[in-house]
């Protein structure tokens, strides 16, 4: 990191959400609220339990991703038409939604259709609730694990988006 920008961060910090990046179309099912839990094999995101996190689209698409849903449920593609109907595919590169984390604990076999894969013993899950929407994707460069998202990125614009951040805290 530039030594400026680490001292001008230190010297006014700004206000940060925390974010996650999933491989599309798995982001967009979220938003479009078919999936309310998102699965890891390991449990390092056990502290984003009760905060409200953004979910960044990837830029790479899951090739494999509608023939694991779709044993959960029917139709599963072209679900970005209903959200953001100007975009010609699910977008990339983009956070889509915030979404509040009500739960993160290890899941069962009965979670499956919430998660849309397979879950089991070895399975972690955070379980969201609370979805909202951005009007449009907001084109971001994600990152791996949990990374902060400053809060000004998705508030300025449209009153609707305001909505979006309303309640960060739990």
């Amino acid at each position: 990191m530039n030594p400026q920008k680490r001292l001008f961060d230190a010297i006014y910090p700004q206000p940060t959400i925390p974010a996650i990046t999933l491989w599309q179309p798995w982001a967009t099912w979220i938003a479009a609220g078919l999936k309310t839990i998102e699965t890891r094999r390991h449990d390092r995101f056990y502290r984003l339990a009760g905060h409200r996190i953004a979910i960044h689209a990837g830029k790479h698409f899951d090739n494999w991703s509608l023939r694991i849903a779709s044993g959960y449920r029917g139709k599963m593609f072209c679900v970005w038409q209903e959200l953001w109907p100007d975009l010609k595919a699910d977008p990339l590169g983009c956070v889509v939604c915030t979404a509040m984390v009500k739960e993160a604990r290890w899941l069962t076999g009965a979670d499956s259709p919430a998660a849309l894969y397979p879950c089991g013993p070895n399975r972690f899950g955070l379980v969201l609730g609370n979805i909202r929407v951005l009007p449009e994707p907001l084109p971001w460069c994600g990152g791996r694990g949990i990374w902060q998202l400053p809060i000004d990125a998705l508030t300025p614009g449209p009153a609707a988006v305001h909505e979006i951040v309303e309640g960060l805290a739990p």
